[in-house]
């Protein structure tokens, strides 16, 4: 059955149950029982670690895709409610911070290493949909540009700056990044540093 699915899938498939995993910690933190159990009704999660078992396989493309969706509007959705409720976005960040420190510690000797440990985790969508690379390596300094912002239409679907998620995802790798000794800016919301 798994003849369909190639590693590129189940390499998505990660990203996507690590996106929505800080948006679970998000509401873990700040809501109520019942306004989780609303927000699963509103935005459904995907519960299953095993790939095989949630896929369309007769749909691979758009199955991902929605998938991707989901998580993006989900998470634009909380970021939303929780600003809404006056929950500040430095306690937002130090949540995002904090899941980040929570990843098991890799093998990263230079920064190219840091920026592969990134491509693994951080959702940018699909392959298809966005272009990623590095402009400027140097001995210190690692930059790389985001050219297709995906975040942008569901942070603006709640009438939300996209730079707000990529303030959180900076929090987010930030605490990744901890442990290594390097830190991650955001530029802009298309160019990203990687420090030491």
């Amino acid at each position: 059955m798994s003849a369909f699915l190639a590693p590129i899938h189940f390499w998505m498939y990660d990203k996507i149950l690590i996106a929505q995993e800080l948006t679970f910690k998000l509401e873990e933190k700040f809501l109520n029982k019942e306004e989780r159990e609303e927000v699963e009704s509103l935005f459904p999660g995907l519960y299953s670690k095993d790939l095989e078992e949630v896929i369309d396989q007769s749909n691979i493309h758009g199955w991902l895709h929605t998938a991707v969706s989901n998580v993006e509007i989900r998470f634009a959705y909380i970021v939303k409610t929780l600003l809404d409720r006056g929950i500040s976005l430095e306690e937002i960040k130090k949540v995002a911070f904090e899941y980040g420190k929570s990843f098991p510690e890799q093998e990263v000797s230079s920064l190219k290493d840091a920026y592969e440990l990134l491509m693994d985790i951080l959702l940018d969508g699909l392959p298809c949909d966005v272009s990623i690379s590095v402009t400027r390596e140097e001995e210190n300094e690692l930059e790389f540009v985001l050219y297709n912002d995906i975040h942008k239409q569901y942070f603006n679907e709640f009438n939300l700056e996209v730079s707000l998620y990529h303030e959180i995802r900076e929090a987010f790798v930030n605490g990744i990044f901890e442990r290594y000794s390097l830190k991650y800016k955001n530029i802009s919301d298309s160019n990203k540093l990687i420090t030491r």
